[in-house]
């Protein structure tokens, strides 16, 4: 079975599951901004990696530009951040970027990430910022500001498991979300 993994990295979480993904699956293994001359009928399994910024997967936009072209394959999603993987607000998120005939095609799986306020860009940073003012519950309101105190650093190989068992047994994803 040939596959191939297209992430889009901003901190480093993406591009370390990518990593271990090309290294356990053996898959062909690219950066989103790489792929306009890909062949997509020549691969049975295709993997999308990428942040969730917002909420939303950051590759949402890519994924609905190029889904005639890779929607004939297994398409896994997995995306990384902060927040706690399948926590309401990011399936929320998943939802509402990606249209319902996409998300009955593709399986996705949040990933547990890295957040580290003090190595993000500018713009990141205002956006939390932003967040936790108007954040309206307290209890969110206050995990924010710590958050942005303490990094933190999930990202584990083992995370991957369910994935990698799913591309080769061809099954669904125990816990994963169609």
């Amino acid at each position: 079975m040939k596959g191939i993994i297209v992430y889009k990295s901003a901190y480093g979480s993406t591009a370390q599951y990518a990593d271990w993904l090309k290294a356990d699956l053996g898959f062909d293994c690219i950066t989103a901004d790489q792929t306009e001359s890909i062949d997509w009928k020549s691969y049975q399994t295709i993997i999308i990696g990428c942040p969730v910024i917002m909420n939303k997967p950051f590759l949402a936009s890519w994924i609905k530009e190029n889904w005639n072209a890779i929607r004939h394959a297994r398409v896994f999603l997995y995306t990384t951040s902060g927040a706690a993987p399948h926590s309401s607000a990011l399936m929320a998120g998943y939802h509402a970027s990606l249209p319902e005939e996409v998300r009955q095609k593709l399986t996705y799986l949040p990933l547990p990430g890295r957040f580290d306020y003090g190595n993000m860009r500018f713009m990141h940073k205002l956006m939390l910022q932003i967040g936790a003012l108007i954040q309206k519950d307290p209890k969110t309101r206050s995990r924010m500001r710590s958050d942005m105190r303490n990094p933190i650093d999930k990202v584990e190989r083992i995370a991957l498991l369910p994935l990698i068992d799913a591309v080769d047994h061809k099954q669904t994803i125990a816990g994963g979300v169609s």
